[in-house]
């Protein structure tokens, strides 16, 4: 089963949908995996990926745009229902065939931190690659919700 959260907006809002272990969660997450999905096996397996990678259920909460019906949301506006239906403080926002293929959540936590020493008013780091690459941070003089911010980097 999935519980659907309805998120305000001009015309027709985004189905914003959490899995049914996500539906219960009491504490606070750390992490909101967002996704954009039009092919459900693809993110079941991208789910898959994520918890065996250390994102698991107690700590991370798991939502996306339903997009496998006729009904489509375009990524602008979706994205940012994803952003704004988030209740982590740590938003990471993926492709649905997203697999976590050798680092996992420690690495992440540890990559954030760095970040976060080299730029201690960091608002976005990343970048997904099959190659090592540097994360990038970046500092937003507004908020990105509902619309996008000047960036410095």
């Amino acid at each position: 089963m999935t519980v659907t959260t309805t998120i305000a907006g001009k015309g027709c809002a985004p189905r914003i949908l959490r899995p049914e272990a996500e539906a219960a969660l009491s504490a606070e997450p750390l992490y909101t995996i967002a996704s954009l999905v039009t092919n459900r096996e693809h993110y079941t397996a991208m789910l898959a990926s994520f918890r065996a990678g250390g994102f698991e259920d107690s700590r991370c909460e798991y939502i996306f745009v339903d997009n496998t019906g006729e009904l489509q949301t375009d990524a602008y506006r979706g994205l940012n229902a994803l952003l704004n239906a988030a209740r982590a403080p740590i938003v990471i926002l993926c492709h649905q065939d997203v697999r976590l293929l050798s680092d996992g959540r420690k690495s992440l936590d540890q990559r954030l931190a760095d970040a976060q020493c080299q730029a201690p008013c960091c608002d976005a780091a990343g970048i997904a690659s099959e190659r090592p690459v540097r994360i990038a941070a970046f500092e937003f003089s507004e908020p990105l919700i509902e619309g996008f911010a000047s960036v410095a980097q």
